[in-house]
């Protein structure tokens, strides 16, 4: 099942609060009819939510953005945009992921006395209009309460999310915490997408949240970019090939630039910005489920596709983490996100660090880091070595994060696997000399020989030599991803 559309939602009216009541009550009951008949059935659901309001008959509903690009796909329909024309205050606008499609964030700031805060930690740059656009590329949704603190803002008239990861689930589970479930927004312009009939409660849950804090549906309209997403009814083996052949497509291209780069200024590694080495490595593949930041906000915390998916098995998922001694909130919240067993290393320390405690019975902890080679001095072993010792044949996450000994570790790897064992990649890489940028470049194209495909990446917040990478294994398609 797949399903990308456009949502725009308005804020409640107190004129037509009690019709609108009665519309929600009626939708409520018809859906707890149909419960145990369609528990999972995402076009019947949203069709019942969508438009349940009406933007008010003296205003219009305006497509905002370029036909075919930004307005013709992206979440573009501003309810009574004529407001902010001629206004006695400035309305505000905040977006947060533009891509190369900035078409709505250009004419409202052409078109309106708007002020508009553009956010995405994707790009660099918001097209040719970036001069003309308050850009900030490390802005993140779930961080829009301090966000606004900063820029010294209340409320929002217009919030634009397109994150294009299936971030709006988890990333608006935090919204609602933080504002106490009343977001301080009068109109939303969203996104969504789900390409799982798992994220029926995700998406339940995110409607039912948004209109309890007194948003309501307007408007909708499907992805108009890709056709494909319309179907709710495509065979979910279908749509993952589909989904694979696209990312590889776009990776390709991507690497063959990256590549270019890198032939066309062979000293780059000793005299370029380590900027422009992160910028060659930005990640061009898709997580096909909904991404999700497992751990603490900063350094600490990794990204996750699918971790919903980790809780479905007969069998608990496994995970590998390396490099445990002073934060594991990353094990503590995967614990209570999934199933899964943890088996948790580092030579540096007797036990894992807080929040977990030593004697979690689903924590295997050993006081063991991962090496080239099997020694006893520094307490080594390989990834082959442990598997073998646990009867482990696969891992559904490798976490590893050990201070710059990634390279020699995941070299090792490479070699001991013809095919990849583990599902996803989660780790913290460190270009601190110059021969740690080479050792970058050579890991990544080693990985990428294997079938790992970064699909997720952010700096350290505290060194910015030190970069945080999510890879998932494309040759998985059809087991682990299904």
């Amino acid at each position: 099942m797949t399903l990308c559309a456009l949502y725009i939602f308005v804020e409640f009216k107190q004129k037509s609060e009690q019709q609108e009541i009665k519309s929600i009550v009626k939708i409520d009951k018809i859906l707890a009819a149909n419960s145990s008949a369609l528990p999972r059935n995402l076009t019947k659901y949203l069709n019942l939510r969508a438009r349940a309001y009406n933007c008010p008959n003296n205003l219009s509903l305006t497509r905002v953005g370029t036909p075919i690009r930004g307005g013709a796909y992206g979440p573009a329909l501003v309810c009574g945009i004529e407001r902010f024309l001629n206004g006695e205050r400035p309305c505000v606008t905040y977006s947060f992921g533009v891509f190369s499609d900035y078409e709505f964030e250009v004419e409202i700031e052409h078109k309106t006395n708007c002020t508009i805060k553009v956010y995405d930690p994707t790009v660099s740059v918001v097209g040719k209009e970036q001069s003309k656009l308050r850009f900030q590329p490390n802005g993140s949704i779930r961080n829009l309460k301090s966000i606004m603190q900063a820029n010294g803002h209340e409320n929002i008239d217009i919030l634009k999310v397109d994150t294009d990861y299936g971030f709006e689930f988890s990333e608006f589970e935090k919204l609602f915490e933080d504002f106490g479930g009343k977001l301080p927004v009068a109109q939303l312009l969203m996104e969504i997408r789900t390409f799982d009939p798992n994220n029926y409660d995700n998406v339940s849950r995110l409607f039912q949240n948004l209109e309890l804090s007194g948003l309501r549906v307007l408007d909708y309209e499907e992805n108009m970019y890709d056709p494909e997403f319309h179907s709710l009814r495509s065979q979910t083996s279908n749509k993952l090939v589909e989904w694979a052949r696209k990312s590889e497509k776009k990776w390709e291209k991507d690497v063959q630039n990256r590549d270019k780069v890198l032939r066309e200024n062979p000293m780059l590694f000793f005299n370029g910005s380590i900027a422009t080495i992160w910028k060659l490595l930005t990640p061009s593949y898709t997580c096909p489920y909904g991404l999700t930041r497992v751990g603490r906000d900063g350094d600490g915390g990794k990204w996750v596709c699918g971790v919903e998916r980790l809780t479905t098995g007969a069998e608990p998922c496994v995970t590998y983490s390396f490099g445990v001694s002073g934060d594991s909130s990353f094990e503590a919240d995967l614990l209570q996100r999934t199933n899964c067993i943890i088996y948790a290393y580092d030579p540096t320390v007797q036990s894992i660090g807080k929040p977990l405690t030593p004697n979690n019975p689903r924590v295997k902890f050993h006081q063991v880091g991962i090496g080239f080679m099997d020694t006893t001095q520094g307490n080594l072993r390989t990834l082959k070595s442990l598997m073998k010792s646990n009867g482990h044949e696969w891992i559904d996450i490798l976490k590893i994060d050990v201070e710059g000994s990634e390279y020699p570790s995941l070299f090792r790897v490479m070699d001991d696997f013809q095919t990849i064992p583990f599902g996803q990649l989660l780790i913290e890489v460190h270009a601190w000399q110059p021969q740690n940028t080479m050792n970058l470049i050579s890991l990544f194209k080693a990985l990428e020989s294997k079938g790992m495909r970064a699909f997720f990446n952010e700096p350290n917040p505290y060194d910015a030599k030190c970069y945080e990478f999510s890879f998932l294994n494309s040759q998985a398609v059809g087991t682990y991803f299904t």
